[in-house]
């Protein structure tokens, strides 16, 4: 019996079509290499390579996958930084070596140089230092500088920016005056400062010796003032010339000039001073008096009689 022949119906065809279509479209995609993930950029290994001529630095960076921007700072023997150089490494998942040319490098130091990395996913870095021999070493024909004989490997080597043109004189003598620069403005602010305190404390003395030379003066005043009390001037009106001597002396003062009329009978009494009651004079210090006779009483009364006439 023959074989019986199936048809479809044609929505049927069409799924049945679509089905194997997509059945095919997977097995490619499957069959495809995955593509690598990206990843931090990574620094495979540093390393310094003396020739007869020059130093070369070199270090292998691994990309990530990723467009990678790459730095190499060199610092001199005296902690400067006298060089640098930097870079763009495609987006690719492979070692490429990138180097720097150590210029005019002094045998007999050493240098120290940081090598680093950066992409969308972060960054990586790695110092390393570099102890140059004393003289540079002689190398046979046919010796690898960079170890491991074998076809010579193409490091990749972009172009330098315009500025690492300069050469490494004047870099390292432009990066010494800038140090020199702030030195010296940090010395200077140091000089202000110091001389601002001393300035200061210089005051703070002298107020201090004003201040004990006004103390030892009040003590030697108040000194001389207990030994020789001043001259407060009493009420001498209407004392005899002894009672007024004798409140003089018991004052600290001390009788001065006495004027008296030229005839006089009875007993003199002070009719006025020289120096108020009360007043404050020195130790010591002499009261003029004026004295006169006291009148009788017979004698006011004639004086006055002859006064009405």
């Amino acid at each position: 019996m023959n074989a019986a022949t199936v048809r479809l119906p044609p929505p049927a065809r069409v799924l049945a079509g679509t089905f194997i279509v997509g059945l095919l479209l997977a097995g490619v995609l499957l069959a495809m290499p995955a593509p690598a993930a990206a990843a931090l950029p990574t620094i495979i290994s540093t390393a310094w390579a003396p020739t007869t001529s020059e130093v070369l630095l070199e270090a292998k960076i691994d990309p990530g996958g990723l467009e990678t921007t790459y730095e190499i700072q060199v610092e001199c023997p005296d902690h400067v930084l006298c060089q640098r150089t930097e870079g763009k490494l495609p987006a690719i998942v492979e070692n490429l070596t990138v180097i720097l040319a150590l210029r005019e490098p002094q045998y007999g130091s050493t240098y120290w140089f940081t090598v680093t990395a950066h992409n969308a996913e972060g960054e990586a870095s790695k110092s390393s230092e570099a102890a140059l021999p004393s003289t540079p070493p002689e190398i046979p024909p046919g010796a690898c500088p960079f170890g491991g004989c074998g076809p010579p490997q193409q490091p990749y080597t972009p172009p330098e920016l315009p500025w690492a043109n300069q050469s490494g004189n004047e870099a390292a003598a432009r990066t010494v005056a800038e140090q020199r620069a702030k030195e010296h403005e940090e010395q200077q602010a140091k000089e202000a400062a110091a001389q601002r305190a001393a300035e200061a404390e210089a005051l703070k003395r002298r107020q201090e010796e004003q201040a004990e030379q006004a103390f030892r003066e009040r003590e030697e005043r108040e000194d001389k003032e207990a030994e020789h009390p001043a001259c407060r001037v009493p009420v001498l009106k209407g004392d005899t010339l002894t009672a007024a001597r004798r409140a003089l002396a018991k004052a600290h003062c001390r009788l001065g000039a006495v004027h008296q009329p030229a005839h006089h009978h009875g007993t003199l009494r002070v009719s006025a001073q020289g120096a108020p009651a009360g007043e404050q004079l020195a130790h010591g210090a002499r009261v003029a008096l004026w004295v006169g006779a006291k009148e009788s009483g017979a004698k006011r009364a004639s004086r006055r009689g002859n006064g009405r006439q």
